[in-house]
């Protein structure tokens, strides 16, 4: 934006962490009180550019957001896997761990005992190029 204070304050308003007097008082405008910043930062917030400017710094955040949890989560996959690959299952059992917090797996107590067997040599195989094929094609931006 054209206006230092006006980019400002779309900054401090896109970060959520300040009400509108406190952002408005963030962005260099000088105010005998909080509420009449509030009072002037209400009216700035009727500005098109100022909406706009907000509105597509809040859309970026989130795309960063989602890049970041994106790539750990690939990091993750791609660490259980490479576990299964060098039979490192302390490693690849902590990225599952990880991986299953994450999506919610570990919530529910579970209600009945669960028989565990050795997973086939086969199906590890199977597994880490389901893992692999993945990561490749989140890479590839499919």
């Amino acid at each position: 934006m054209e206006d230092a204070q006006h980019e400002r304050f779309a900054q401090v308003m896109a970060e959520g962490k300040m009400n509108q007097g406190q952002a408005y008082l963030e962005a260099g405008y000088q105010c005998s009180s909080l509420e009449i910043a509030s009072a002037s930062a209400t009216r700035l917030l009727k500005n098109v550019n100022v909406q706009a400017r907000i509105s597509y710094l809040q859309e970026e955040a989130a795309k960063l957001a989602v890049l970041d949890r994106s790539y750990v989560l690939l990091g993750l996959m791609a660490n259980a896997a490479k576990g299964y690959e060098t039979n490192d299952l302390s490693a690849s059992n902590r990225a599952f761990e990880l991986l299953g917090k994450h999506l919610g797996v570990f919530q529910e107590a579970p209600q009945s005992v669960i028989n565990v067997a050795v997973v086939p040599q086969e199906t590890r195989a199977t597994l880490v190029a389901q893992l692999l094929g993945l990561r490749e094609l989140e890479a590839s931006g499919a």
